[in-house]
Order: structure tokens, then C-alpha cells, then sequence
């Protein structure tokens, strides 16, 4: 049972908001409020999407980062709250998997109330499942300034006739605010244009990460990367990135995750013993037996949290390469293998026995490069005496198995 669903208990009138909130901005919380008011809703449920059927190819922001903003701007409103039900879920999110979700743990003598703007009415048809969703729950139709009144009235009779659906209409004047807008203005970097249209914890966080704006998402990174790292450290990101991006030439791996695992790869590289400690706990890491046997791997684990939770970004194969690079792991993926081999021989790493031979190697046989790394470091670790993490043991094992 999803726990945050206990919240539904002897909640009535539940309503459902969805949509991708990219950004939230204070239009969707009027509303909110708008419609708890009118139809004396409990509860409001903001369901932030995953990847949205309808907009796969679109511009949208990170899940995470979508879901963030929507839990900052709507912590001050006791009767709402935010559910990450289709932001955990994998995959394209779908309506009727949420309202039936919702309809499984709500009081059997509870309504749903989905909220939605008049222009889905129209392609509401075209919705997964849309015959069982409009049997489903209530409707309430936001209307704006100048809609197709005709033809969302012809679309509702037609619904209510055929499935028996029940709609409302939410007219709320003078609502001018899009999400389009403002991340067109933000592209831009305007953003007096759209600070009044935010919430102020929202437009902080915008402003703070850059997020939306046309400016070369790397160059941000860069910027970010620095809060993180010494300038020694970040040189030597800088040339992880340049290796990598050679291999990733010859090997075609995307250069976009190859910025991103490259120059985040070591973000936690510098953390003490407290900020280990701290990022432990704040992420729910057990790592005081890898800290206590192997300090000089943990900031993998933790670096990889931070890029999801800091910089928003929630791609797995990243991710991984992020928290496997010190250690390497079976199976690993064409972009882990790069980023683990460009970290070990980058040109800036001080000269080692099969340092120039592996460097070479990794053009011509990526794998064999990786398998030459990781005896060389296990050789070294046992003459030094110094533990080997078993992760590393495998991942040799099984290229070997595999070469």
C-alpha cells in the first residue's frame, strides 16, 4: 500500500489535479483554491506527470525537479498536497491509472473530482482508456477568457448522453498565466518578466539552478560544479569530460549524458566526514561500513544522489555512471564504461605503469582498456595491503567472462 494515500481517509470530495506543472506557477494554485471553494473539495491531490502521453516530444522539465516545485508551492495550503504517484511510476503516466490508483484507497463513499482545462475536453477521446475514465469520476472544466464555449458544451452533452459523465464548469476571469509563457521568458533569461507569475520559493529555485533558460546546460553545470569542488578537482573533471568525449566520438554514446556523468562524476569527491554523515542521513544511505572499509568510494554514491536531488536530473544510466565510477560493476553500460575508463587515464593523471598502453587501448578495445584498469588497481591494492570492493572484483570477472 502506497502510504501517502493514508491521507484520503474520511476525505469525501477528493480532487485530482494533474498536469505537468513546468513550472507550477500561481495560476494553477488560483486554481485550486478556486475549486475547493466552489465544490468544497477536502482534499486536492497535485499529480505531477512522469512523461506524459501527450508530450513525449516535448520540452519537459525533470520529474524531480517538476515535483519539487509543486511540493514548494503548495506547502502553505493545509488541503493540499502533492503525490509522486506518477513520478515514481515508469514508464508513459496515464489518467486512468492514477484515478483508479486513487479510487483504491479512498472511503468507498468518497467522489473524485478530476480537474482539467477546457481544450483536454476536446481530445478527451483520445485519452488511454478514455471510456473507462469518463465512467470514472467527476469532472471539473477550467474555461478561459474566449474559449470554443460551443464546442466544449457539444463535447460535454456528448459525453454525459453516452457514458453518463458528470461535468462542472470553473470560470475564472482574468486568468492569464501559461507555463509556455513563462518558460519562454525564462529561456531569455527575463526573469522580472515572470517573478510576480511564481511562487517566490519557486522563482528562487528557478533562478538559483537556471533552470529553463537557453543558456548551454553544460556551462550551468560548470557553474554549479565549482560550489561543489576545488579548482584541482574540477580540472580533473574538466578532463574526464575531454577523454570521455573523444570515446564517446568513436564509440557513439550520447554527448549530452556524457557532459553531465563527466562533470558531475566527483561533485562529492571532497566531502568530510561530516558532510558524508549528513548526506547519509538526508538520503537514507547506509555507508558506514563502505565508509569505514572503503572512504575513497563513497562520494560515487553520494555524487549520484546529489545529481538527482540537486541538479534534477534523473536518467538512471547517468545516475549509475555517476555511482559506479570508481568501482565498475557487471554489465555495465556503454556510457558507465567511458566515464569509469576516462576517469582512470585522463591526461591529467600522473604517469603510472600501463598508464599510456591503457590510454590507448580504450580506442580500440573499450572493454579490454577497462579489464587492464581494474587488474592494474586490484595488483596495486594487494601488494599495498589495501581491501578491494568486491564490485570491482566482479565487474573483472565478468568481462573477462565476456571478452
Amino acid at each position: 500500500m502506497r502510504a501517502e494515500f493514508l491521507i484520503l481517509k474520511n476525505k469525501k470530495r477528493i480532487g485530482v489535479f494533474g498536469g505537468t506543472f513546468d513550472p507550477i506557477h500561481n495560476g494553477h494554485i488560483l486554481i485550486a483554491e478556486k475549486a475547493s471553494e466552489n465544490f468544497n473539495l477536502d482534499i486536492i491531490i497535485f499529480v505531477p506527470t512522469g512523461s506524459p502521453n501527450f508530450k513525449l516530444n516535448k520540452s519537459v522539465g525533470s520529474k524531480r525537479q517538476r515535483y519539487s516545485m509543486t511540493q514548494m508551492a503548495t506547502v502553505n495550503h493545509e488541503n493540499f498536497y502533492v503525490s509522486a504517484l506518477e513520478v515514481d511510476r515508469a514508464g508513459v503516466s496515464y489518467t486512468i491509472d492514477t484515478i483508479n490508483t486513487i479510487d483504491f484507497f479512498k472511503d468507498s463513499d468518497a467522489e473524485i473530482f478530476f480537474i482539467m482545462g477546457y481544450d483536454s475536453v476536446l481530445v478527451l477521446e483520445k485519452w488511454f482508456r478514455a471510456k473507462e475514465l469518463l465512467k470514472s469520476c467527476n469532472f471539473i472544466v477550467l474555461t478561459r477568457p474566449n474559449y470554443d464555449k460551443l464546442a466544449v458544451d457539444e463535447k460535454i452533452n456528448f459525453f454525459k448522453e453516452k457514458y453518463g459523465s458528470i461535468f462542472f464548469n470553473l470560470d475564472i476571469e482574468g486568468l492569464d498565466i501559461s507555463s509556455t509563457k513563462i518558460r519562454a521568458s525564462l529561456e531569455k533569461g527575463e526573469y522580472d518578466a515572470v517573478e510576480d507569475s511564481l511562487n517566490k520559493d519557486v522563482f528562487k529555485h528557478i533562478k538559483k539552478l537556471s533552470l529553463y533558460s537557453a543558456i548551454n546546460r553544460e556551462e550551468i553545470l560548470k557553474l554549479h560544479i565549482q560550489k561543489f569542488i576545488s579548482e584541482k578537482r574540477y580540472q580533473h573533471s574538466l578532463n574526464v569530460l575531454d577523454l570521455a568525449l573523444k570515446l564517446g566520438e568513436r564509440y557513439n554514446c550520447s554527448t549530452a549524458k556524457i557532459y553531465i556523468a563527466t562533470l558531475l562524476h566527483d561533485i562529492a569527491k571532497e566531502f568530510d566526514e561530516i558532510q558524508i554523515r549528513d548526506a547519509s542521513r538526508k538520503y537514507n544511505l547506509d555507508l558506514q561500513k563502505m565508509y569505514d572499509n572503503f572512504p575513497q568510494l563513497v562520494h560515487g554514491v553520494i555524487g549520484a544522489e546529489i545529481t538527482k536531488d540537486y541538479f534534477g536530473i534523473d536518467d538512471l544510466e547517468i545516475l549509475n555512471a555517476i555511482k559506479y565510477h570508481t568501482t565498475g560493476r557487471e554489465n555495465m553500460s556503454l556510457l558507465e564504461k567511458i566515464v569509469f575508463i576516462a576517469d582512470k587515464v585522463e591526461f591529467g593523471r600522473k604517469n603510472y605503469e600501463g598508464l599510456n598502453k591503457i590510454r590507448e587501448l580504450a580506442f580500440t578495445d573499450l572493454d579490454g582498456a577497462i579489464i587492464l584498469s581494474l587488474q592494474s588497481s586490484i595488483n596495486y591494492n594487494k601488494m599495498k595491503d589495501i581491501k578491494i570492493h568486491e564490485l570491482s572484483i566482479k565487474s573483472l570477472e565478468y568481462l573477462k567472462k565476456c571478452d
